[in-house]
């Protein structure tokens, strides 16, 4: 009954932990009227050997993923794939946006007991990472932060120490930083169509 209500759980998106799971035991336990002096010892041997059995693993949950409307997933595919069928692989071009904050701990730790949690900081540096589709062209990353000349810059300019740099108060990419960058660093030559005869 519990790798049944596991997987219902799983499928459902719930958050399952192994104090969850002997609790769950327990109540499974108490509804099969199993007498508390039968009950299993529930120690970290036995959730260890449910885990394994079970193929559970310890895993850090995301938020954005379940929120995506699958099929709407879908037909933006088939909307992409119909247009990009008009170029070849070496002019199709995807640039991806990522964030680093590299002040910011780590959220898992391990200990000898529970620990405080620390203010969390926020400074955030974006990276934004270009390459066509057939890997031919790869431009140099461009990072966004959040002040004009930081401090490490020594009051010299980002291109001094060798890329690409962009600031805003959000450290965001932004329309006006994605049309200065992307015509100096993509060809404008490769965004003819294939012309098809």
């Amino acid at each position: 009954m519990l790798a049944i209500w596991v997987a219902q759980s799983e499928a459902e998106g719930l958050a399952i932990t192994g104090e969850v799971l002997c609790t769950k035991w327990r109540w499974f336990a108490t509804e099969a009227d199993i007498e508390p002096s039968d009950w299993l010892k529930l120690s970290d041997g036995w959730l260890t050997a449910f885990k394994r059995c079970h193929g559970l693993k310890g895993y850090h949950l995301h938020g954005e993923a379940a929120s995506v409307n699958q099929n709407e997933v879908i037909e933006a595919r088939a909307k992409l794939r119909k247009l990009t069928n008009e170029y070849t692989l070496r002019n199709i071009f995807n640039m991806d946006e990522t964030g680093l904050f590299g002040k910011m701990p780590p959220n898992r730790t391990l200990a000898t007991k529970q620990l405080s949690g620390r203010k969390e900081e926020k400074h955030r540096l974006s990276y934004a990472f270009t390459v066509n589709a057939d890997g031919s062209e790869k431009p140099d990353p461009i990072v966004i932060g959040r002040w004009r000349r930081p401090h490490c810059f020594l009051g010299k300019d980002a291109r001094a120490y060798g890329y690409e740099y962009y600031w805003n108060l959000k450290s965001w990419m932004k329309s006006d930083i994605f049309k200065e960058y992307y015509p100096f660093h993509v060809s404008q030559a490769l965004l003819t169509p294939i012309q098809v005869h």
